[in-house]
């Protein structure tokens, strides 16, 4: 009996540890789906794995995560080049400074964020991980082997007094904050 050649998709896949995390997959010997919305960094993802002899293991899709049909563009385009997926990452996150770029030495306040920038939040970090996992679930059943993988920052780097994310926990009673 072989053993089978597992597929990965990992969004947020051109930078840090997303990057990182592809790298490590394709050296595991992991097919990846590298997903990310910037193309020169995912060019030069590409490029680092032709170097190291593992161009044909990847494949990248450049795409918005916020737009409703994403997760299922994604599977698809990934189901045709390796015939399955088994694992699925979802690393792909947008900060503050997505905002405003000096956010670390101006943090935002919440009442500063519009509605249209906050729905982008949460479409990049609530809707398209679970749009993913919904498209990949019942594969993996099927096949009685699979694993979702969710990255989150650490709610440390998001708590300033006044930020978005703290007025959304104190709305559930999980943190305090002074204005």
């Amino acid at each position: 009996m072989s053993e089978i050649q597992r597929v990965a998709i990992v969004t947020g896949a051109a930078g840090g540890i997303g990057r990182a995390m592809v790298q490590g997959l394709l050296a595991a010997g992991v097919r990846v789906a590298g997903i990310d919305r910037d193309r020169e960094p995912l060019e030069a993802l590409a490029a680092s794995a032709r170097e190291q002899g593992k161009g044909a293991e990847l494949l990248t899709i450049q795409t918005d995560l916020t737009n409703d049909s994403t997760a299922d563009e994604i599977t698809k385009a990934t189901r045709t080049r390796f015939g399955r997926i088994d694992i699925l990452v979802n690393n792909a996150g947008i900060g503050p400074g997505s905002i405003r770029p000096d956010n670390w030495e101006r943090p935002l306040k919440f009442w500063e964020i519009t509605p249209d920038q906050w729905r982008r939040f949460v479409a990049v970090h609530t809707t398209a991980p679970l749009a993913l996992a919904n498209a990949v679930v019942h594969e993996m059943m099927r096949q009685g082997w699979g694993r979702i993988i969710s990255v989150m920052t650490s709610l440390g780097t998001m708590l300033n007094a006044g930020s978005p994310t703290l007025r959304a926990l104190q709305g559930h009673g999980r943190a305090g904050s002074t204005w």
